[in-house]
């Protein structure tokens, strides 16, 4: 056999051995594919018990200019919290001011583009629920938020 066919099945070998070993550590969990997430494994810590959900409404809606650069615009948004504790609701009540200052400031820096599709609202849902969590935190409240609704989305 000549040489060059040697080479070519060593280097077929060497491929097919590579990609077996990526397709063996995606399928473990050693690596994440790009674009792919990693959910916590332990679902009593991600559990949230509906039947004691409790909806705290931010009053009144949050209202904030936003730009493109070329002409401004204003976002209108009725927000809602969903949680299963009391303090929490109670902590939401007391430290409204600052929610609704964090949340105003996150919501003035978007973009239109961000916000006309669904992953863009969903990822800013994401944000206002990590800011919140991080001010009920910052204060000392045990608690946290299970979720962030809007349940009024309007840009003009």
């Amino acid at each position: 056999m000549p040489k060059s066919i040697y080479v070519l099945l060593t280097a077929a070998t060497v491929l097919l051995t590579i990609t077996l070993g990526f397709v063996l550590a995606i399928a473990t969990g050693w690596i994440t594919p790009p674009g792919m997430q990693q959910y916590d494994s332990d679902p009593a810590s991600t559990e949230v018990d509906y039947d004691d959900a409790q909806y705290v409404e931010l009053e009144p809606s949050l209202t904030v200019n936003f730009g493109d650069g070329e002409r401004l615009r204003y976002l209108e948004a009725d927000v809602q919290v969903q949680t299963s504790q009391d303090e929490v609701v109670e902590a939401l009540e007391r430290h409204s001011a600052a929610i609704r200052d964090e949340l105003i400031m996150l919501f003035s820096e978007q973009s239109p583009e961000d916000l006309n599709d669904v992953e863009g609202r969903e990822e800013l849902r994401n944000r206002s629920e990590e800011i919140i969590n991080g001010i009920l935190e910052k204060r000392g409240v045990e608690g946290r938020i299970d979720d962030v609704f809007f349940t009024e989305f309007v840009m003009q």
